[in-house]
This record gives C-alpha cells, structure tokens and sequence, in this order.
C-alpha cells in the first residue's frame, strides 16, 4: 500500500478471469461482498469503481434542532419547530444499529441545530467511534473553544467542518479541519477573515483555535 493526497493506494492483481482480487478488508469495508451489485464509472484513462448500493456509506445524526444562532437565510425562519435535544435512550439505539452493519459508514453531526449545543456531544462522539469509518461534525465555530476542542479530538473527532456563515449571509469560510490537513484550512481561513465582521471574525478565531489544538 501507498499514500497519495492523504488517501491509500492498494495494489491489487487480477486472476486469469479478469477479475479483481481485493483485500478481503476492504471489501468488506465498501461492502463489495458476493452477490453484490456494483457500478463502475468508464473514463478516458481510469475506472473509478462505486461503493455497493446495498450499503449504508453515510449516517447524518441531529443531535438537537436547537441552534444558538438566528442567521437570516436560514430555513430554521420558515418553520416553528419547538427546540428538542436527542436523549441518551434514542442515541444508544443509533449505536446499536450501527455496530450491527456489516460495513461501518461515516458518521456526521449535523443538522438544523447546532450540534455542540448539546450537552453530551462528546460522548455521543466516543461512543460510535469505534462503529465508524470516521466522525464527522459541522458547526457554527461560536461553541468552540480550546477545552471542547481537545475533547472532541480526544473523543475520536476525525473531521470538523466550520460553517461561518451567518448574520448578513457572507461567506467566510466552509472549512474542513483534520490533523493533517489543519494547518492548509487555517491558512485559507486566516487570509478569508479580511472582508468579514468582527462576530465572523469572533467564530472563525474559535475555528482556528480548533485547528491549532487538532495540529498539537
């Protein structure tokens, strides 16, 4: 196996058949099992083959529909939905319907709320880690500061995704987090900050504060 932009690349032999002989791993990981059906993409110079459709690849959990925010293009403004938080009961059973997939999908936090306003966020996190390929959680950047951010990490976070947009609609950024990639996100944040407000600026100081301690 070798690494390339951060993905692996597996060297893989074909039988006299023509077909692909996979590590047994990952096929069981993109549930490219017997019997399944698979789609492959033809291009000029490369196939790109599709995970099966059988499996679930990705489960989005929301975690609450409560947001401390009240952006202005937000669609939370067209609706009167009474703010509620998931309970540990209901979240336990997420877990347990994803320890017995026979593939383990991403798991994103997200939503219409913000998520880091629930209370046990971080032990929902550590608690479908290891049922995951990787968790992933996007937020507004406002809740996060140096101590929840080394929790999170230390819960198993692998990807943070800092949504800054909000009060007047700009844009200052939609950043991808991870601790190998953390240093280029806080690169392209700091240089977005310029033609921002300073409450951007307060949240988007929380995101890169993040990506310091995902960093070491």
């Amino acid at each position: 196996m070798s690494v390339a932009e951060n993905h692996p690349i597996f060297s893989v032999k074909v039988n006299e058949a023509g077909c692909l002989l996979l590590p047994a791993d990952i096929a069981a990981r993109y549930g490219l099992l017997p019997g399944a059906t698979v789609y492959l993409d033809v291009e000029a110079n490369s196939l790109r083959l599709r995970r099966s459709t059988a499996q679930l690849s990705r489960l989005y959990v929301e975690p609450t529909n409560f947001c401390n925010l009240n952006c202005t293009m937000c669609i939370r403004n067209a609706w009167q939905e009474a703010a509620g938080w998931m309970s540990k009961d209901v979240f336990s059973q997420v877990v347990e319907g994803v320890r017995h997939l026979p593939s383990p999908p991403s798991v994103c936090f997200s939503g219409f709320g913000e998520p880091l306003s629930h209370p046990a966020i971080t032990e929902m996190i550590s608690q479908i880690k290891p049922f995951c390929q990787q968790v992933e959680l996007i937020t507004n950047g406002t809740l996060l500061n140096e101590e929840n951010s080394r929790q999170l990490l230390e819960a198993g976070l692998d990807v943070a995704v800092a949504n800054c947009r909000w009060k007047t609609g700009k844009i200052a950024s939609v950043t991808r987090f991870q601790p190998v990639a953390a240093a280029c996100g806080r690169k392209g944040l700091s240089s977005a900050l310029e033609d921002v407000g300073n409450d951007v600026r307060s949240a988007a100081a929380n995101v890169l504060r993040h990506a310091d301690v995902s960093l070491g």
